[in-house]
C-alpha cells in the first residue's frame, strides 16, 4: 500500500521524501488471490515509489515457506529489480503472522534505519540476509 501511495504521489507531481520503508511478507502477486486483492494486483510504478526512499534503507523481509507467495525466489527478484530493496529471507516465517517474529523485526529495524547510534545510516551492503 505505501509503495503504490508514493507511485501515486509520484504520478501527481507530489512526490514526497521518505526516510525508510519496511515491507513485512510483501508481495507484488499472490498464488490464488481472493476478490479483496484484485485492486492491489494492479499495476503501478514501482520504480517512482522506490525513488522516493533512500536506496539503503528500502527493505523487504520474505519467508521461504508464505503460504500466499510459494515462488519466494521470484518474489524476491523483483524486489530487488522493481524496488532496489534489500531482502531479508526467514527459512520458516510463513507469512509473519506469529509474535515469534516481532522481535527479529525490531533487530532489522535497528540494523537498516537506526545504524550504529552515532550518526551510521544503517543499511547492508550485501543485500541477502539469512535468518534460520
Amino acid at each position: 500500500a505505501v509503495l503504490r501511495w508514493l507511485a501515486a504521489r509520484a504520478a501527481a507531481g507530489t512526490a514526497v521524501r521518505i526516510g525508510g520503508l519496511l515491507c513485512v511478507a510483501g508481495w507484488f502477486s499472490v498464488d490464488k488471490p481472493w476478490p479483496a486483492l484484485e485492486q492491489w494486483l494492479t499495476p503501478f510504478d514501482a520504480a517512482a515509489a522506490a525513488a522516493c526512499v533512500p536506496r539503503a534503507h528500502r527493505v523487504v523481509v520474505l519467508s521461504k515457506n508464505d503460504q500466499f507467495t510459494s515462488d519466494h525466489a521470484a518474489n524476491a527478484a523483483r524486489w530487488r529489480a522493481d524496488v532496489g530493496a534489500h531482502v531479508v529471507y526467514f527459512d520458516d516465517g510463513r507469512h509473519f503472522n506469529e509474535q515469534q517474529y516481532a522481535p527479529h523485526i525490531l533487530d532489522l529495524i535497528k540494523l537498516f534505519f537506526i545504524g550504529d547510534g552515532n550518526g551510521g545510516g544503517g543499511g547492508n551492503a550485501g543485500g541477502v540476509c539469512d535468518h534460520k
